[in-house]
């Protein structure tokens, strides 16, 4: 089925606004992460992982930009809470109801109520599982909206890709959120500065399994003279983090290269190709000198590109699908 009645345009529509929303709000609360762990601090990395009562004077951001950041994650934040409501709505209703678009809007709410409630409490902790949560369930709600676009949309289905395609391409999603969850959690865990070199740490390579068992996002974070210490398996988690990125990469710049034979889809192919390499190019930049903050928002914003893109073109099925 697509979308010739008006309740499903809606909903398209409606989705459409979500991502913009989710995208606002993803950035912001990169933003508003970032720059609390020390990120792109003045004196970097002697200022990385201090309190804020003590990394105040280093700060090189004005309060301003931090108060509109808080402003502009709180004011997406809740116009999506209500445009989910809305969808939820409008996909019960005889026109509009499916079982993806119900099953779509309902995730959406869940996950709306769960990021509240989260949210309520991710000011200043030191539980590294809450920022974990709070990025991947923004990114999940992202693509939930890209979803429900992509199954409302009257253009839907016009491009079909090849199944063994649309396979690859659900693969690499999980994959792709499987490194946004660990870039996360080795962000919130202060593993930054664990590693000296770009593709090597201090780490015993007998032990590295073992370290990362060893980690437990649940657990708050210990404090030492007002700076926030790395827990055993930061750096084990932060080079894994790092190799990980590099194959995946490399793995969406072949299956883009490949797609490039396929015409009805060389846009996608070429815009693959060209988010994959510049995030793999500013993942190696981020850890070879010094880290900026824009740097680290990019990384960010390109990740949640390369999540759309995989999405559109696993969706991209046949009408017969």
């Amino acid at each position: 089925m697509h979308a010739t009645s008006a309740p499903r345009r809606l909903l398209a529509r409606a989705a459409l606004l979500g991502c913009v929303l989710m995208a606002v709000i993803v950035i912001s609360s990169a933003f508003l992460r970032l720059t609390s762990i020390g990120i792109g601090c003045a004196d970097w990395p002697q200022c990385y992982g201090r309190l804020a009562s003590a990394s105040a004077a280093a700060d090189p951001l004005p309060p301003a930009a931090v108060r509109v950041a808080r402003l502009l994650h709180r004011f997406a934040a809740m116009l999506t809470g209500v445009l989910v409501l809305f969808m939820l709505i409008v996909s019960i209703t005889r026109a509009g109801r499916t079982r993806a678009n119900f099953g779509a809007a309902l995730a959406l709410c869940l996950a709306t109520i769960l990021l509240a409630a989260i949210g309520r409490s991710s000011a200043g902790t030191l539980v590294p599982l809450i920022g974990v949560v709070n990025l991947v369930g923004g990114f999940t709600m992202l693509l939930l909206f890209w979803l429900l676009w992509s199954t409302n949309a009257s253009a839907s289905g016009s491009t079909p890709a090849p199944v063994q395609v649309r396979l690859a391409a659900f693969a690499l999603l999980a994959a792709l959120l499987a490194q946004v969850a660990a870039g996360a959690l080795s962000s919130v865990t202060y593993g930054v500065t664990t590693c000296s070199a770009p593709l090597t740490c201090a780490t015993d390579s007998q032990g590295s399994l073992e370290a990362l068992r060893s980690l437990t996002p649940s657990v708050p974070l210990q404090v030492e003279d007002e700076r926030v210490i790395a827990p055993k398996g930061a750096a084990e988690l932060q080079l894994l983090h790092r190799y990980s990125g590099l194959a995946l990469g490399a793995i969406l710049i072949a299956l883009g290269a490949w797609l490039l034979w396929v015409k009805r889809l060389r846009a996608l192919a070429v815009a693959l190709v060209a988010a994959a390499a510049a995030e793999l190019l500013l993942g190696l930049a981020m850890v070879s000198g010094p880290l900026p903050l824009s740097a680290a928002l990019a990384h960010n914003a390109l990740a949640a590109v390369l999540l759309l893109l995989l999405a559109f073109l696993a969706l991209r099925r046949s009408r017969g699908d």
